[in-house]
């Protein structure tokens, strides 16, 4: 009868070390998931972070190439000072002279 008791025992304690064994590698698998899922965001933040970048250079391209062809198309359109009337331009000119010599602004 002893010997059956000690099999139950030894049944008992290899049981309870299979189950710590079970609990041990399950904290182990849920560490190493909780790192790789914070790589994983981490990768993607970068990845985001990157691409954002690289569109805010893409548009500040897109807008400086915008404004040099504003600024191209101001200076075809704009008139020159043989199609302005000479009239105007001799008021235009007494009257930025005017305002230079009295100081006011």
């Amino acid at each position: 009868m002893s010997e059956a008791v000690d099999e139950v025992f030894e049944a008992e304690e290899k049981a309870q070390q299979m189950l710590e064994k079970a609990e041990d590698e399950a904290s182990q698998i849920v560490k190493d998931a909780r790192e790789e899922a914070s790589r994983i965001v981490s990768d993607a933040r970068d990845e985001a972070r990157q691409e954002a970048d690289r569109i805010v250079r893409e548009r500040v391209e897109q807008a400086k190439e915008k404004r040099k062809q504003a600024i191209q198309q101001a200076r075809e359109n704009a008139p020159s000072p043989e199609d302005l009337d000479p009239d105007r331009l001799e008021e235009a000119a007494y009257l930025i002279t005017k305002v230079i010599t009295r100081g006011e602004n």
